[in-house]
């Protein structure tokens, strides 16, 4: 029992004090015990699936494993679920979609293309004049929209980093251009 404002009055008992239901340390009989253990098995359980386990075929791997039936696995590890999920499997598949520009800049002859660009200009950026800082080579004409000048020597330039970025062909820009173009066009 507790007063007004909230602390228990000396000499009185707790309020679950004569329940069943709250035994304080005391230890269960080996009969209360087996009856427990009854109650929890079979239908009765609160965590039951059914069936039981049954044998399931991996997608993947083909190899056998026992799952309950009510977890509609089809993998038999995360493992195999990452590799069966490539290409057209994928959930973000985009029907064989890929940036050009991030495979094209992935190969040799790009690299070899940067290179001679760098070593045209003297390592140095063709506006400010910077000498051998993060350079980056840029292509004059957008390598978006002229695929065929990808690796022509004159069609790039040496820029350093802040003043490749002051171009209008910088990053994803060059395609909110594309987007305007053709809106611009239609209504004049």
């Amino acid at each position: 029992m507790r007063n007004k404002l909230g602390r228990f009055i000396k000499g009185h008992k707790q309020s679950n004090s004569g329940k069943t239901w709250f035994k304080r340390g005391r230890k269960s009989t080996p009969r209360e015990k087996f009856l427990l253990s009854q109650r929890s098995k079979g239908k009765k359980n609160y965590f039951y699936k059914g069936i039981g386990k049954i044998e399931i075929i991996c997608s993947y791997c083909k190899k056998i494993f026992k799952d309950y039936k009510s977890n509609k696995r089809k993998f038999c590890s995360l493992r195999c679920r990452g590799k069966s999920l490539v290409g057209k499997l994928a959930p973000n598949w985009k029907t064989g979609y890929s940036f050009f520009s991030k495979t094209l800049r992935q190969t040799e002859e790009y690299k070899l293309w940067r290179i001679k660009v760098f070593s045209r200009d003297n390592f140095t950026c063709q506006v400010c004049g910077i000498v051998g800082s993060r350079l980056e080579a840029h292509h004059i004409k957008s390598l978006a929209l002229f695929h065929k000048l990808a690796f022509d020597v004159n069609n790039g330039i040496t820029l350093c980093r802040p003043c490749h970025k002051l171009t209008d062909s910088y990053g994803k820009q060059i395609h909110i251009q594309k987007v305007k173009e053709p809106a611009d066009w239609r209504y004049t």
